[in-house]
């Protein structure tokens, strides 16, 4: 089983963590039934276990990395479409993988880095521009006196 550090860096088994999900659930190919097939789903097939396979993946070089992935690609039953094309549909999906510093040039593949970190950071640093924005509003609308806030009573005469 493989084991990545979490957010408090502790260890964890790599099938609990999320940062696999856009490879391990994007589509291969379709079966030669219609399905359409899963990296996780191709992987159970081949009896691999789909999380420690990504996190290897992720520790290759991009190249070895897309290597390896289009010779299991290959090795499936039932998808003739993507036998002919697996070097091309690996290139794809490791490209989808978390792994900072891998590249392959020739391929095309050069990832900026952990761009799920960054995506989180940016969302946390709006909103608290928004609740900041929110606040300096609500602050610039309410009156000094709540006093004066009051409508002014009525007063009724007999008549």
């Amino acid at each position: 089983m493989a084991f990545l550090p979490n957010a408090a860096g502790r260890r964890q088994p790599a099938y609990l963590s999320d940062q696999f999900n856009r490879f391990l659930f994007a589509p291969i190919s379709a079966d030669d039934y219609g399905q359409p097939l899963s990296v996780v789903s191709a992987m159970a097939r081949l009896d691999l276990d789909p999380w420690a396979e990504a996190a290897s993946l992720s520790r290759m070089p991009g190249d070895k990395a897309v290597q390896k992935l289009a010779s299991m690609i290959a090795s499936l039953p039932n998808l003739p479409a993507a036998r002919q094309e697996a070097r091309k549909i690996a290139t794809r999906l490791v490209a989808l993988l978390p792994a900072e510093g891998l590249q392959v040039v020739n391929s095309g593949i050069i990832p900026t880095g952990n761009i799920h970190t960054a995506q989180i950071g940016f969302v946390i640093m709006a909103a608290v521009a928004l609740l900041l924005a929110l606040q300096l509003s609500m602050h610039s609308h309410s009156p000094a006196d709540p006093a004066a806030a009051a409508p002014p009573a009525q007063t009724l005469t007999p008549r």
